[in-house]
């Protein structure tokens, strides 16, 4: 089926468009112009005045059964799972296809020391122990079906709660086996100076800005 949606301001992401109507059939936009690109067979949509723009991506989710439908709800149609356990991300990557549902990308477990952050919530998943877990434990993931890889980094020691982390070595030796797979690698961190440490060790993306004070220019200059 042919949509056309009218009296809509056009918003690409980038630019607003003097158009106000779009023609899209089998999730492809075939034209966009005024009224008049409305052809008598087309499923008419009244956009009253709204604005249509691309799907929202909501890039740090952890995922809850559902997920993927409910996010359609609220114009998110692709989320970023930054750690949820195999079972559910399975369920969610498989949900993520069918239509009306957003797509889902996904870390599946992310990469932790014994009992670290977020062991309260999670557990059991597997821990990471030191370098030599590293290339398994990034396999492991890939089988998954994620898309990235999620390192929690604090320091040596996690801020609030006084629980163990992974140490630089190991977020290194984690970080080449991600790249060498092909995956870039998101670091949870809180404070600057572990978002300069990660940085340094590779890490693509940092899932947290620092709380404890501005960015570092390092951090500028690296990224």
């Amino acid at each position: 089926m042919t949509t056309t949606i009218t009296n809509v301001r056009i918003f690409d992401g980038r630019e607003l468009h003097s158009a106000d109507a779009v023609r899209f059939a089998e999730g492809t936009i075939v034209a966009i112009g005024g009224p008049d690109i409305l052809e008598p067979q087309d499923r008419h949509v009244d956009g009253h005045g709204g604005t249509l723009l691309p799907g929202l991506i909501d890039a740090h989710v952890h995922l809850l059964p559902g997920a993927p439908a409910q996010s359609v709800g609220f114009g998110v149609t692709t989320v970023l799972d930054m750690f949820s356990k195999p079972p559910l991300v399975g369920e969610c990557l498989r949900d993520g296809r069918l239509a009306g549902h957003a797509n889902v990308r996904s870390s599946s477990v992310g990469a932790t020391a014994p009992g670290g952050h977020p062991s309260m919530m999670y557990a059991p998943f597997p821990y990471v122990h030191g370098p030599a877990d590293a290339p398994e434990f990034v396999a492991s993931r890939i089988d998954e079906g994620a898309s990235y890889l999620k390192v929690l980094y604090e320091g040596g020691q996690a801020i609030d709660w006084s629980m163990p982390s992974i140490d630089l070595p190991t977020v290194r030796a984690l970080v080449d086996a991600a790249h060498d797979a092909g995956l870039p690698v998101i670091a949870h961190i809180h404070r600057a100076e572990d978002a300069v440490d990660v940085v340094e060790c590779g890490v693509d993306v940092l899932a947290h800005a620092p709380i404890d004070r501005l960015v570092p220019q390092q951090i500028r200059i690296l990224v």
